[in-house]
C-alpha cells in the first residue's frame, strides 16, 4: 500500500478502512501533543490533567467533523478555485503535530501504519491509502 496524491479518478482505488485507520491514528497522536501543550497552559479553573484526558479524544472528534469540509476544500482547490485550499490548513494543524510520534511508532512497529512512505511531517490533511498497482495499471 502506498500513498499518493489522489485525484477524483483515483478515489475508486482508495482503501477506505486503512485510510480512516491512519486518520484516526494521526488525530489521536495529534490530540496527545495538543493535550500536553494544553496541560502546560491550562486555565486556572481547571486541573492540569483534564486536557491530557480530553484532548486525545476531542481532537479526533473535531478532525472527523471537519474532514468532509477539508476534503471539499481540497477538491475545489484542485479544480482551480483560488485560495480555497487554505481552508485545509486548520485540518493539517490538528494532525501534523502528532506525525513525529506516529512516525517513531511506525519505525518500531512497521505493520501498524498502512503506508510505506509515512514521514515525520506530512503536509496533508488526509493521507489516502491507495492500491498503487491498480493505479499504475490504469495509467
Amino acid at each position: 500500500m502506498q500513498t499518493k496524491k489522489v485525484g477524483f479518478r483515483d478515489l475508486k482505488y482508495v482503501f477506505w478502512g486503512a485510510t480512516l485507520k491512519l486518520a484516526l491514528l494521526r488525530s489521536f497522536c495529534g490530540g496527545l501533543v495538543w493535550g500536553v501543550l494544553a496541560a502546560f497552559i491550562h486555565p486556572p479553573d481547571t486541573q492540569w490533567y483534564e486536557p491530557l484526558l480530553l484532548m486525545p479524544l476531542g481532537v479526533p472528534l473535531i478532525y472527523f467533523l471537519y474532514l468532509p469540509m477539508g476534503l471539499l476544500f481540497g477538491a475545489l482547490s484542485q479544480g482551480g478555485v483560488p485560495f480555497i485550499g487554505l481552508g485545509v490548513v486548520p485540518l493539517i494543524l490538528f494532525v501534523i503535530v502528532g506525525d513525529p510520534i506516529l512516525w517513531c511508532i511506525g519505525k518500531s512497529r512497521p505493520g501498524l501504519i498502512p503506508v510505506s512512505d509515512f514521514g515525520p511531517f506530512n503536509l496533508a490533511g488526509v493521507i489516502f491509502v491507495v492500491d498503487e498497482e491498480r493505479v499504475m495499471r490504469r495509467s
